[in-house]
């Protein structure tokens, strides 16, 4: 998967390692559609999205940030991409939107909610809501589904392991302390 990759630094000095979505994204949404097995909507965010530990993918479409510049080589920012992407398709192939509410659940937190994946996250965030501390409980419950998806991603998809256990290890380093 490897394409033209050009950039320059904020300061106009030139970026060889930086690797930009726009230059990018047309092969990233062919790959995310050969996994996901049907076209997802590629979009980009200024800053990352769900801090405080949310999941951050609708089902409808993948958030990507405009550029990637955290390693000293494009191939390496590349396949960086290619981490963040698998990881939110993980979600969807993977079943976390597949929790659902039993019967048991307080109805007062009930509400018609939509179709599709949207509805499956609004269960969770209802399940979140029964706790004392749902944004306690929101942090524990995504990471670790992050680590279970993480797990199945290494497990089914072997070629991409080595940028995973690099983007892994570059976001343990940047965790504060």
């Amino acid at each position: 998967m490897d394409a033209p990759v050009r950039g320059t630094a904020t300061d106009g000095s030139a970026a060889g390692n930086v690797v930009h979505f726009a230059e990018i994204q047309r092969v990233l949404a062919l790959f995310a559609q050969g996994i996901a097995g049907r076209p997802l909507h590629l979009r980009v965010f200024d800053s990352p999205p769900g801090g405080g530990g949310r999941i951050t993918t609708d089902g409808l479409g993948i958030d990507l940030p405009e550029s990637i510049d955290d390693f000293t080589t494009a191939r390496h920012n590349l396949g960086a991409y290619r981490v963040t992407m698998l990881h939110q398709i993980g979600y969807l192939e993977f079943g976390t939107f597949d929790f659902e509410l039993g019967e048991g659940h307080d109805a007062a937190t009930e509400t018609e909610p939509p179709e599709g994946p949207r509805a499956r996250t609004s269960d969770l965030e209802r399940f979140f809501a029964t706790s004392r501390h749902p944004q306690l409980l929101r942090r524990v419950f995504v990471t670790l589904e992050d680590v279970r998806v993480d797990t199945n991603i290494r497990r089914h998809y072997r070629g991409v392991r080595a940028d995973l256990d690099r983007v892994l290890q570059h976001a343990r380093a940047s965790r504060p302390a």
